[in-house]
């Protein structure tokens, strides 16, 4: 949407998308990193709207984006944190959890957080 006016911009929509299903977004560099119900990470042309790549994410509610320190952070479905490579998508690496991921990544001081179903928070290096 156009900040001054309130008029929409561009539209974006995934296969399955249904009334209710809550997306999540993070943007950076010119990008806005959204999931939706198709289970991927969508990486979107802020400006256009046009898709630049998509990375799978399994079954089950992945977390929400971030992206810090030029690189974007997202737990899928199947509890295993990724660190993906901004402008296309390749996997930097991939840590699995050991159970789904309750919460958004924080990235803070050279780590990234994540809290887990079992009450677990977990601290790994980026």
């Amino acid at each position: 949407m156009d900040a001054a006016s309130g008029t929409e911009l561009w539209r974006f929509r995934t296969e399955g998308d249904k009334p209710g299903y809550r997306w999540d977004a993070a943007g950076a560099s010119g990008l806005v990193y959204a999931t939706g119900a198709d289970s991927m990470l969508h990486a979107l042309d802020a400006t256009t709207g046009a898709s630049r790549w998509s990375f799978p994410l399994g079954k089950g509610r992945p977390t929400g984006p971030v992206a810090a320190g030029g690189t974007i952070h997202i737990g899928d479905g199947a509890g295993t944190l990724h660190a993906l490579d901004p402008a296309t998508g390749t996997v930097r690496r991939s840590f699995p959890t050991g159970g789904p991921i309750e919460t958004r990544p924080v990235v803070a001081g050279g780590f990234v957080y994540v809290g887990g179903s079992n009450g677990d928070i977990l601290k790994l290096s980026k």
